[in-house]
């Protein structure tokens, strides 16, 4: 196992060349982003793996917007009683966070009775809100994904700079205030059911089952893969044929090929509004650069015939009724009343299916402009390389936009910064999981309940890394083995081969097509209502989630063995190196 960087010396990085603290700090709501000091190694400080790749300076922009200020927003608005959201630190490019508390017993007071007046007309009429939301999304993201950045002049591209940030923040703001409405709801689901002696890990089973966009994305993904072999095109997608021009030449061959790029051309414009890394400047949109989908398409045409999606939603639908049987067949008339109660607030306000549906109207698509503001800049300059940009912070490209600064004052820094943001990518898998002490519990239900920082997780990040055998939480249901492929980031999920155990930081939407062909996921964090839980459920797919660092302790092609329902794995033999 590599050796981890000490706390102390991420605590000492200064940060990007020509950084200012008030570039983490455009929007402040409780406490700003800052970046890490020796200060903040006496408190407790996770990883945050949305962003394996860590954040260029643009990157960091976003961050600041729908981690700090959204979650910090939402605490109040929601509100959730206990915290104020999130408190963020960057160390070298990768981001912390810790749970902001809640000092004031008279605020903690106040927010539990507006949660007692909101929570009961949110729950009962959650179909609707989310319908409206919807609604103003889809209407807030066509209008913004349909400016044309060529041939703007940098003035103009300066106000859509401040529109992309505004979307940001007001997407953000809409996701997690509604999340933690659905948290709040369903952590009195999983309250009652300790009281009822029903294991936690059971919890979730009883609301599964349910479609949503990102699983009918999966099926017209597949809907494509089909066509493909129908046409008896699979030839196109092997080896070096399958280059960055597939598709432009599958368009100008005429025939079943051209037909099908005008059919995948159709596919995109529904679906292709999504980028390999959650809002991640640096990474294109299918929809600018459709390589990484083609590639996906490449090997799902390797993987054999389309899984039985119908088949998969039933699966998890006779799991969810038998297990409520089981569970109903042991509790007194009294106690099934209440379950049943409690059980039907949280169908219709189902947290397990919201958290899959809205990832297409924001978590997919709302850093999408930001990059297209960016790049229309850097051609407006005229440079050489327009995704320089990105390594501008946000005030220094409105600066450029506006000719309040010109480029070759910011030139040398973009090189240096370059550089910087490389190296730190390249040593991310020697950043610690986390950083400081370890509290007796927390309060924030996204730290708990989708991170899964349990007292077993935080002991389990104690462990030294020899051992053949982890223990972490079980996830989703079934035994699996085969050969590990271990990724730090969604962008080379095409590399996945039909039959291989994902083992990964933690993952997002971005990874879901990976699910239709792994035999089993492990994840370094996440609970068991984490990305990885809610898919591997859905699809049948073997997950064992809070293993801590098996990212690190595990090697691509290590042969393994793994228990969704104990939550172990054991490493069979290791690869050759």
């Amino acid at each position: 196992m590599l050796e981890t960087i000490s706390a102390e010396e991420l605590a000492r990085d200064p940060g990007y060349p020509g950084m200012q603290p008030e570039y983490l700090a455009e929007t402040v709501y409780y406490a700003p982003t800052r970046t890490l000091s020796q200060a903040d190694l006496t408190g407790f400080w996770v990883l945050e793996y949305r962003w394996p790749n860590g954040c260029t300076p643009y990157g960091l922009m976003f961050c600041e917007l729908a981690l700090t200020w959204a979650m910090q927003y939402a605490s109040h608005h929601s509100p959730l009683p206990p915290t104020n959201g999130y408190d963020m630190r960057v160390a070298g490019t990768h981001l912390f966070g810790s749970e902001l508390a809640l000092e004031s017993e008279a605020v903690l007071q106040a927010r539990d009775h507006r949660l007692t007046q909101r929570l009961p007309r949110f729950v009962e009429n959650f179909q609707e809100i989310w319908k409206q939301e919807i609604e103003l999304l889809m209407a807030a993201n066509r209008q913004i994904e349909a400016y044309d950045a060529s041939g703007r002049s940098p003035t103009e591209l300066a106000d859509y700079l401040v529109y992309t940030r505004e979307h940001v923040r007001w997407s953000w703001e809409r996701h997690f205030e509604l999340m933690y409405l659905l948290l709040i709801n369903h952590v009195g689901f999983y309250d009652l059911c300790t009281e009822l002696t029903i294991p936690h890990a059971d919890v979730a089973t009883f609301l599964q089952g349910y479609d949503s966009r990102i699983s009918q994305g999966d099926r017209a993904l597949w809907e494509m893969v089909d066509l493909a072999r129908q046409k008896d095109l699979a030839s196109w997608f092997v080896g070096a044929a399958a280059g960055t021009d597939l598709l432009e030449r599958m368009r100008s061959a005429g025939g079943e090929a051209s037909r099908w790029a005008v059919s995948f051309d159709g596919f995109l414009n529904e679906w292709g509004w999504r980028t390999e890394t959650v809002a991640d400047p640096l990474s294109p949109s299918w929809i600018e650069d459709p390589g990484p989908v083609l590639g996906s398409i490449g090997s799902l045409l390797v993987a054999g015939q389309q899984p039985d999606f119908d088949a998969k939603r039933k699966a998890a639908e006779d799991e969810r009724e038998a297990a409520l049987d089981a569970v109903r067949s042991r509790l007194s008339r009294a106690e099934q009343r209440d379950f049943d109660q409690t059980l039907e607030s949280c169908r219709k306000a189902n947290f397990l299916w919201w958290n899959e549906d809205h990832n297409f109207y924001i978590d997919y698509r709302s850093g999408i402009p930001m990059r297209k503001a960016a790049l229309g800049l850097g051609e407006s300059l005229d440079l050489a390389d327009p995704e320089d940009t990105v390594f501008c912070f946000y005030p220094e490209l409105l600066a450029l936009a506006r000719g309040e600064k010109k480029w070759n004052e910011l030139a040398s820094l973009v090189s240096e910064r370059k550089d910087y943001y490389w190296s730190w990518r390249e040593r991310r898998n020697r950043i610690p999981k986390f950083l400081g002490v370890p509290p007796d519990s927390l309060s924030d239900p996204i730290l708990t309940e989708l991170d899964g920082f349990t007292a077993e997780f935080l002991e389990t990040l104690k462990e030294d890394g020899t051992a053949t055998t982890l223990k972490g939480m079980p996830a989703s249901q079934g035994r699996a083995q085969g050969a590990a492929r271990v990724l730090l980031g969604a962008d080379r999920i095409h590399d996945i081969q039909p039959g291989e155990i994902l083992v990964c930081e933690g993952t997002t939407p971005s990874w879901t097509p990976a699910f239709t062909k792994i035999a089993g996921c492990l994840t370094d964090q996440g609970g068991t209502l984490s990305h990885a839980a809610i898919v591997g459920r859905e699809y049948g797919v073997p997950c064992v989630v809070a293993l801590g660092n098996a990212t690190a302790r595990i090697r691509t092609g290590d042969e393994l063995e793994l228990d969704g329902g104990a939550g172990t794995v054991r490493i069979l033999k290791r690869a050759d190196l």
